[in-house]
């Protein structure tokens, strides 16, 4: 096999195509060897590789030839490493390249096609009804924001003329798009969305020109929002729907014309050519002038992880981050927009939109990447594998430049497949000043629907209930908010400034809803509203009510969102976080899997893990400091269920046996709440109605001029972003296993741990069966009710961390029924005991040995024979990893 040797730029620029060559050093230059005949010479293969932490992957089509072009874009500077690999028969040979960035960005050109993304042809008649798509290619400008406008062109030549077509802006709102990977960025214009556009067209007409004639002439601008360039595309004709051909304009058509002809349309083309691939069409000043608005604009939008770390992939699932970074945008509402990018068809699949108010210069707005929105962008091909997503923030204070296209009353309307569509967003005015009290909402103040929504969404900051009504502790939880959130003088005192704060909390503490949802499987997700006639009862006690409630209470979930924030700002020195909700509503179905009675999940609790140095912690101690310097301490919580109206927390130690624990984790709930905080309208399915509705809008509705006072100044601190994620359910593996014998070996001695390996490597063949990756265990069939199941209990008495976390059903292997072992059980499911940890089942059986002095049959079995058998077979197993201790 010999080498062959790329020739070829290794340091190229992007968007700069560079041609490679091949040459051979073991063939044609080794003199030992035949020239060869260079028809007999086999075809060169080329592909591109990237780099990854796992390795090499390819990263590019591939390409023939003995010369070939390549062309790397914006997004070959994310990479590790990438090299070209040529392959000629049996020779092999590769380039490692590093490419640069291009010195400027810039826009090369703006292309016009119809709705079915085909290039529109010269003299093309477009109808008032159907659709332009506008196509700026751009170099060294991935992720920058591009701005479309549409315009109606009175000018004479080519270009966009600013002065001449001023008034001729077609769209109020321009189309922003973001540049992707392959340095283009796309708008849509549903010309029939535009309904003055006759109008506008007609309202003026070039020099000379007597009328507009059959047809208007369009063009869009594409504008980078950031960097003052522009780029104009060449003029369309569109139809004039309106035009009387007496007389003909000379302008547009021959003398001699009349309207109904569509052919002698075609001839202003000649005098709008289309403009080169390569060359500017417009300088960067007009451009400027946009970006510029002191109104406003955008600079840039991303994806982020928490830490502020842009991500250049994600799975689905995973809550990321949108980072929009802003000027002059302070208080001011945008539409952002995530689009599915198919680079092989060039279409643009809308998969999430939502209204968003900009707070500050850089905003951080979270999302969780939905199954439903891959399965909203996926289009066949590589889509059903991977996507690539793009932002796109519109917002009415910028405009952009496209190409122009002919539109016609009498063409033939293009439908319309996708692609992005503009839209008018109201600007919120907010003016920084002090009203002096006049506007401030408090203690005198009437009960309204804007003071209960504070009270649930503040209720972590030391404790409230939904109440209607300024109290005292509303007085107290905004001092507290003020105080360690917002960092401003303590007024007690709704204002604008704790109304724009409190939807900023919103923001910056996310949590994975789904883990909120029952996991039974046979519900929605919130019970099936079984025992309603229990509904509002006031002679059932809180704690007996069997009512199935319809969701969650939204203040739990408030609440939780003040635990994030006290462990990851104020209490940071602590090194605690929120792992993970590991248990929300649970209802009768799933209680009874668990073999459980209790009611306070069936809406009215959440079960929270917890990490310390970002890895959970089981150790009790841990979490009792949570449970008393945060929960207690500062989101004025109650351990046990004493008082009415506040939050309670089930206990870290049992005050006497048999008591509900938490050891190794923290349950709060609201089952202290009076019955009429406990309504239907309190308890919600999904995030949205959680957060409710800006807090800003909902007071511009009921309070506007509070809006307006900024007493005490905004928020003084930047607080860090912290997100609950998704629990993850992958299951115990061998190296569970391994941990936890060490621990075994180090508390029991080392034929204990390895007694406990052979247990475990015979029943649950080798850490592999369904019981122990659930499970934690061999196998513990439950008997009785939760927590112990029928089980002894000294052992939870003991380590409180090990109590068990629930059950799992499924049907009994044979095992060796029939061979000397228990009869296989095949008539129903059995249901299992989960541990929290296999060193949690593995500490079980250890002390279940120690309790029947040594013998290890009688963990298998009460029948003496079966025992003999038990242990005989589990010898034959060689515990590998107590071995080695």
């Amino acid at each position: 096999m010999g080498k062959l040797t790329i020739i070829g730029n290794d340091k190229p620029v992007i968007g700069k195509q560079e041609m490679y060559s091949v040459a051979a050093i073991n063939g044609w230059l080794n003199p030992l060897q035949p020239i060869k005949n260079p028809l007999q010479v086999p075809k060169a293969h080329w592909e591109v590789m990237v780099q990854t932490k796992t390795g090499w992957r390819k990263g590019g089509s591939d390409k023939e030839g003995q010369i070939v072009p390549y062309k790397f874009g914006q997004k070959s500077l994310l990479h590790k490493g990438i090299k070209i690999v040529v392959q000629q028969g049996n020779d092999k040979g590769e380039l490692i390249v590093h490419p640069q960035r291009a010195k400027e960005p810039k826009i090369t050109r703006v292309e016009l096609l119809d709705a079915n993304y085909k290039p529109i042809p010269k003299g093309k008649k477009l109808s008032y009804k159907d659709t332009i798509i506008a196509r700026a290619y751009c170099v060294e400008m991935f992720g920058m924001n591009i701005a479309f406008t549409l315009w109606e062109d009175d000018a004479q030549g080519e270009g966009h003329n600013p002065t001449v077509n001023a008034l001729n802006k077609i769209n109020p709102v321009p189309v922003l798009s973001r540049v992707n990977e392959k340095g283009m960025a796309e708008a849509v214009f549903r010309l029939p969305f535009y309904t003055m556009a006759v109008l506008i067209a007609n309202a003026r007409t070039a020099s000379g020109d007597k009328n507009e004639g059959s047809t208007h002439e369009y063009y869009v601008t594409a504008d980078v929002v950031s960097k003052h360039i522009q780029k104009a595309s060449p003029n369309v004709n569109v139809v004039n729907p309106t035009y009387n051909p007496e007389p003909p304009r000379k302008r547009e058509a021959p003398k001699g014309h009349t309207p109904s002809p569509a052919k002698p349309k075609t001839t202003p083309a000649p005098e709008k050519p289309k403009p080169k691939p390569d060359s500017p069409k417009f300088p960067i000043t007009t451009g400027g002038k946009k970006s510029d608005d002191p109104q406003g604009k955008i600079l840039s939008a991303e994806f982020v992880d928490k830490a502020g770390n842009r991500l250049h992939s994600s799975k689905v699932g995973t809550t990321v981050f949108m980072k929009i970074t802003a000027k002059d945008m302070k208080n001011k509402k945008v539409k952002v927009k995530i689009w599915e990018e198919d680079n092989i068809k060039w279409t643009n699949d809308p998969i999430f939109e939502k209204d968003y108010e900009l707070l500050y210069d850089t905003n951080f707005i979270w999302i969780v990447l939905t199954k439903k929105m891959f399965i909203e962008g996926n289009d066949g091909g590589s889509d059903s594998a991977k996507q690539d997503y793009f932002i796109e923030v519109i917002h009415n204070d910028i405009s952009v430049k496209s190409a122009a296209i002919p539109v016609s009353a009498d063409a033939e309307p293009t439908k319309v497949e996708s692609g992005d569509s503009a839209a008018m967003v109201e600007k919120t005015k907010l003016k920084t000043k002090n009203c002096g009290g006049k506007y401030c909402i408090d203690k005198n103040s009437p009960p309204s629907e804007l003071i209960r929504e504070i009270n649930i969404r503040l209720a972590g900051f030391g404790g409230n209930v939904p109440t209607d009504k300024f109290t005292d502790r509303t007085e107290r939880m905004i001092k507290q908010f003020q105080r360690d959130y917002m960092k401003v003088p303590e007024t007690g005192k709704i204002c604008g400034n704790v109304l724009k704060a409190i939807d900023d909390f919103q923001q910056k503490y996310i949590i994975d809803f789904d883990d909120v949802k029952c996991p039974c499987g046979k519900c929605k997700g919130f019970g099936n509203d079984k025992f309603p006639e229990q509904k509002q009862n006031s002679k059932i006690a809180e704690l007996k009510r069997k009512y199935e409630y319809p969701g969650i209470h939204r203040s739990l979930i408030w609440a939780l969102r003040a635990a994030m924030f006290y462990t990851t700002v104020i209490e940071k020195d602590l090194k605690y976080s929120v792992k993970c909700i590991f248990s929300g509503y649970r209802c009768w179905i799933n209680n009874d899997i668990h073999n459980r009675r209790s009611t306070n999940h069936m809406g009215k609790a959440l079960d929270l893990h917890f990490n310390k140095n970002g890895k959970r912690t089981q150790v009790p101690k841990d979490i009792e400091e949570v449970r008393q310097k945060i929960f207690v301490k500062y989101l004025g919580n109650q351990v046990r269920w004493n008082e009415t109206n506040k939050f309670s927390l089930e206990p870290g130690v049992a005050a006497y046996k048999g008591e509900f624990i938490a050891s190794t984790w923290i349950h709060y709930d609201v089952r202290q709440f009076e019955l009429k905080y406990l309504a239907d309208e309190y308890f919600v399915k999904n995030i949205n109605q959680v957060n409710g509705e800006s807090i800003l809008t909902l007071a511009n509705k009921i309070h506007p001029n509070t809006c307006n006072c900024m007493e005490g100044g905004e928020v003084k601190q930047i607080n860090s972003l912290a997100i609950v994620p998704k629990k993850k359910n992958n299951g115990f593996t061998i190296e569970d296993a391994e941990a936890a014998l060490k621990i075994i070996n180090a508390r029991y001695g080392k034929e204990m741990a390895q007694t406990i390996e052979k247990i475990y490597r015979w029943e649950t063949g080798h850490f592999k069966s369904g019981q122990y990756v659930n499970c934690g265990s061999p196998g513990m069939e439950a008997f009785g009710e939760a927590p112990s199941y029928g089980w002894n209990s000294d052992v939870y008495t003991k380590y409180p961390e090990y109590i068990p976390v629930g059950l799992w059903e499924k049907y009994e292997n044979k095992g060796k029924s029939g061979q000397g072992g228990n009869k296989q059980i095949t008539d129903r499911a059995k249901k299992y005991i989960m541990f929290p940890s296999v060193e949690a089942g593995m500490s079980y059986i250890a002390e279940f040995i120690l309790r029947y002095d040594g013998n290890v049959g009688r963990w298998h079995s009460k029948d003496l024979i079966i025992q003999k058998n038990y242990i005989k077979d589990i010898n034959t197993t060689i515990p590998k990893i107590s071995n080695n201790f």
